[in-house]
């Protein structure tokens, strides 16, 4: 069996998947359609609403995802 862990809230910081939304711009596009906000804009944004669970959440593991399709992909 395989299986895969991704890490948890206090883990998250400005700029986390800076170097993977262009890589992946249609799931990008999906994901701002789903949660009605840029994910992109999330992440890289410095003001502290990265700090509050109700966006922590989605993007942590948007950004987990996104490393995880990178790593198949080689």
């Amino acid at each position: 069996m395989l299986a895969y862990a991704f890490p948890g809230q206090g883990s998250q910081s400005p700029g986390m998947g800076k170097e993977l939304f262009a890589r992946f711009p249609r799931e990008v596009a999906v994901a701002d359609r789903v949660l009605g906000y840029s994910i992109e804009a999330l992440c890289l944004d410095r003001s502290g609403r990265l700090d509050r669970t109700s966006f922590t959440q989605p993007a942590l593991f948007f950004v987990s995802c996104l490393h995880h399709l990178e790593k198949s992909a080689k």
